[in-house]
């Protein structure tokens, strides 16, 4: 099935209250309910490739985008990559949609949608994977673990593959691994390093993850 060029992807950049200038991608009926896809910690807003395309057949509006500090977003100047600094993006990036609006997140993005729908964000749907409002500190440790690996970086693509398959060896490889180059960024001395910003790192896990129970 081909889309007409109403329904065609369409890049923007926005900017959240603070300033930070977030990558979004936009798909599906310009007047249809919103569908905001918001990717895990260690994502980038690719991971929900194959769901934007099918929600948007399916005849959503899907908005994709990077978190501040991944991908192709902005990292921020200091440490503010809070859950309330997510929820300022993500109001920035609903900021001129009429339609009703649901919020699928995995992970962040999932903790991101939870904490926004409990001050004041409503959503018609709320779908999260692999995130609960009181997460596991061991579930947080393992993937806080992981992000501070390899901070020195790759020498190829095939050594970050290396990485990712001893992270989850329950997933099967995939035979082509270039597509991880969109979750890596070479800099000037060659190495291949991961997109995020090391300054999330930095912060105490339970303000990066947690969810305020009493929001």
């Amino acid at each position: 099935m081909q889309m007409t060029l109403e329904h065609d992807l369409v890049r923007e950049t926005i900017s959240s209250a603070d300033g930070i200038k977030l990558a979004v991608e936009f798909l599906g009926p310009k007047d249809a309910p919103v569908v905001v896809l918001m990717h895990g910690g260690g994502q980038t807003r690719h991971s929900w490739s194959g769901a934007m395309q099918a929600l948007a057949y399916s005849g959503y509006r899907v908005a994709n985008y990077d978190a501040r500090g991944h991908g192709e977003s902005d990292w921020a100047s200091g440490k503010e990559y809070s859950l309330a600094d997510r929820v300022e993006d993500l109001r920035a990036v609903l900021a001129n949609t009429a339609s009703p609006f649901s919020f699928v997140g995995a992970s962040l993005g999932g903790a991101t949608g939870i904490l926004a729908a409990a001050v004041g964000l409503v959503p018609e749907a709320l779908v999260v994977v692999d995130i609960v409002p009181q997460p596991e500190p061991e579930g947080i440790s393992r993937i806080t673990t992981f992000m501070r690996s390899n901070l020195d970086g790759f020498t190829s693509v095939e050594e970050a593959a290396n990485a990712v398959a001893n992270y989850n060896p329950a997933r099967s490889r995939p035979d082509d691994i270039s597509g991880l180059m969109r979750n890596l960024r070479q800099r000037d001395n060659g190495r291949l390093y991961w997109h995020w910003d090391p300054a999330i790192l930095s912060l105490d896990p339970s303000e990066h993850h947690a969810i305020v129970q009493d929001a």
